[in-house]
């Protein structure tokens, strides 16, 4: 058995034959749009297969409350990337999606996006069910303030750029704590997926925290900035 998200393979697996899709819209000719839909889908999709994604600011608010806020073409490109496994060669013809939801969940929803280049691909929501635990993403931006730091936990995925890192107190699920370099962060994560570059993914530093091979799952990370702020994007799941 598997589990991605949080969501194990038969799960998944068992909703199939509930699978909906949905187009709600297009993006913008190089401007923002605003969708509005009475339910919360479990993926959101871009028609852009295999391309970059050109969003540069993505908004999504269930409830009331901030489910996705990225305001950077460069992170929402990696969360994509990440999402997608779009690091790998342009041929794979991965859809660009977001998991959102472990499944629709009913309630006011709305998803904008600042599409950055002057495309209007189709923009869909996709769901393989009903979501049976309420369970909710949560991915924001949030800043390690230059020569301090910040420990993140419960995460599935963590992300930065290496520069103004000075180094990360990783604690790992067997309980062993490393002090690891951003370069020693790349060859981490690049032991066990695939990267850009040096182990890079969109010039970003990942921390795995949902999978880990031979007790490598990462439960903790407290990253320390120097010279400047590090925004640190943080991927979590909550409930409703």
């Amino acid at each position: 058995m598997f589990e991605f998200g949080g969501v194990n393979d038969t799960y998944i697996f068992g909703l199939l034959k509930k699978l909906e899709m949905s187009q709600i819209g297009n993006l913008a000719n190089a401007g923002s749009v605003t969708f509005n839909v009475d339910y919360l889908p479990q993926f959101f999709q871009i028609a852009s297969v295999a391309d970059a994604v050109t969003i540069d600011n993505l908004n999504i608010v269930f409830r009331g409350k901030t489910v996705v806020n990225l305001g950077d073409a460069a992170q929402i490109q990696a969360l994509f990337k990440l999402e997608n496994y779009g690091v790998l060669a342009a041929s794979s013809l991965i859809a660009n999606r977001l998991m959102l939801s472990d499944g629709k969940i009913s309630g006011s929803c709305t998803i904008t996006a600042n599409n950055g280049a002057a495309t209007t691909p189709a923009a869909y929501e996709n769901s393989l069910g009903i979501s049976s635990d309420g369970l909710i993403r949560n991915i924001v931006t949030v800043p390690v303030i230059a020569n301090g730091n910040l420990e993140f936990t419960n995460f599935d995925v963590i992300y930065f750029l290496p520069t103004n890192v000075d180094y990360v107190l990783v604690e790992f699920e067997n309980g062993y704590q490393e002090t690891m370099t951003a370069n020693e962060i790349e060859g981490l994560y690049a032991s066990q997926n695939p990267v850009e570059g040096s182990g890079l993914v969109n010039g970003f530093c990942v921390i795995d925290g949902l999978r880990g091979d031979m007790g490598q799952k990462v439960v903790s990370a407290k990253i320390f900035a120097t010279g400047a702020n590090v925004d640190v994007v943080s991927c979590n799941w909550q409930t409703v």
